[in-house]
């Protein structure tokens, strides 16, 4: 049986305040700032991460030091009184944190894509609202897939008006990093039958967070289970669901980078822990030349295999972070050529998920290619970074990446890379 956490409105504790008068911004820090903290705030994150993983011990005092330090605010820009981050920026902080605790950067995933559809919308009262709470440090998760459903996107989650205000009502799973938010923001259909999502405190009665997620990978990223029971809910709280033009198509892919991104920092996390494993543990096998494991040419062969791959990896997610930069400024300005770069920025992300995919798993799985039988000790949890990265890459259809783009550049076609529908 998996641990079920349960997490309800009765919960003292830090993930949120139901007060919004509790989310002013303290002075922000500048870009720079921000950025000098990432190395020292991932690696202080990542201590003990194997033994957590191991032992299914939920990472909150990582989240806690993710607000302390201002990072989850690091992309709100300057122009709204953020520091300015870039998207590359954003990932660079993904692939830092997720080589040190994959279960941490993953769990920011609905955070960091909410808030760029916040700040590329640019609703002014939905940035009153919740810039201050990034910039505080709050922490945003989303509920959007609901199991037994016919097709993936169909929602029975309801929203109903009730005098001067609404009630909510449903079941989401796959609630990713939900028992560390402080607000939840929950795909609803609306009385006329409109698609809507409603921001509510993580805290507000009727809100429960069941950590009954049971994968075999990410298991601390709390991927299981948000049910609103007659949720009380403001006007002010509900906007529009809406996903299928450029802005929708941009949150799209860049939600699908971030789990690229959380696959290529483990990657890193695979190589370090290689390393570590031949110069304290690994024996050379009975018939090596070699006195010692580091001294065996397959072992270093396969030590530099991993390395190859955990530097192949950023560098790609780096690069099509850098195409998503080129895009959100487009729809910014309103550039002639948004849609182009939006298209651009797509087949990029499109094409790092399917290398990701086949060259993640296969650092996972080389690990244990540097030692024999020892390396399996659960002692040591190596078996952790292919479970992990396996997990990440099932989220989403690769095979599906690789046809759509060779349609694109054999046809023209852009059905797939358009529709916004792969989350």
């Amino acid at each position: 049986m998996p641990l079920s956490l349960v997490l309800d409105s009765s919960r003292s504790d830090s993930r949120a305040s139901s007060s919004v008068q509790s989310s002013a911004a303290p002075t922000t820090p500048s870009l720079q700032a921000l950025l000098d903290r990432i190395v020292p705030v991932s690696a202080q994150i990542g201590e003990g991460e194997s033994q957590r993983e191991r032992e299914r011990e939920y990472p909150f005092a990582g989240f806690q030091l993710l607000r302390d330090s201002g990072l989850t605010g690091l992309r709100i820009p300057a122009s709204l009184g953020g520091p300015g981050g870039s998207v590359q920026d954003v990932f660079d902080l993904l692939l830092t944190l997720a080589a040190k605790d994959p279960q941490v950067a993953h769990s920011l995933r609905s955070h960091f894509g909410f808030g760029e559809k916040l700040t590329l919308h640019r609703n002014p009262a939905e940035l009153a609202e919740h810039v201050p709470r990034f910039l505080a440090g709050k922490i945003y998760a989303a509920g959007s897939t609901e199991r037994g459903t016919p097709r993936p996107g169909i929602l029975n989650t309801r929203l109903t008006r009730e005098g001067d205000h609404f009630r909510l009502n449903g079941r989401k799973y796959y609630g990713t990093g939900s028992i560390y938010a402080d607000y939840l923001y929950i795909s609803a259909n609306d009385e006329n039958e409109q698609r809507v999502v409603v921001t509510v405190p993580a805290t507000r009665e009727g809100v429960s967070v069941v950590d009954d997620w049971d994968g075999m990978g990410q298991r601390l990223t709390a991927s299981g289970t948000i049910t609103v029971d007659n949720v009380k809910v403001w006007q002010a709280e509900i906007a529009s669901g809406g996903s299928a033009n450029l802005i929708g198509r941009y949150a799209s892919s860049f939600r699908q980078l971030h789990l690229a991104a959380v696959a290529a920092g483990i990657s890193q996390a695979v190589r370090d822990d290689a390393v570590a494993y031949v110069r304290s543990h690994a024996r050379p096998i009975a018939h090596s030349h070699a006195e010692t494991a580091g001294g065996d040419y397959f072992t270093q062969k396969v030590v530099g295999e991993i390395a190859a791959i955990a530097r192949a990896l950023p560098l790609l997610v780096r690069d099509a972070a850098a195409a998503l930069d080129r895009s959100y400024q487009a729809i910014i300005d309103h550039a002639d050529n948004a849609d182009a770069l939006v298209l651009e920025s797509t087949l990029a992300v499109a094409q790092t998920q399917v290398l990701v995919a086949q060259l993640g798993p296969r650092a996972g799985e080389l690990i244990f290619d540097i030692a024999g039988g020892s390396a399996t000790g659960r002692a040591h949890n190596l078996d952790r970074h292919w479970r992990n990265i396996r997990t990440v890459i099932s989220h989403n259809p690769t095979a599906y990446k690789a046809k759509a783009t060779g349609d694109y550049l054999i046809n023209g076609a852009t059905e797939l890379l358009s529709e916004g529908r792969f989350l």
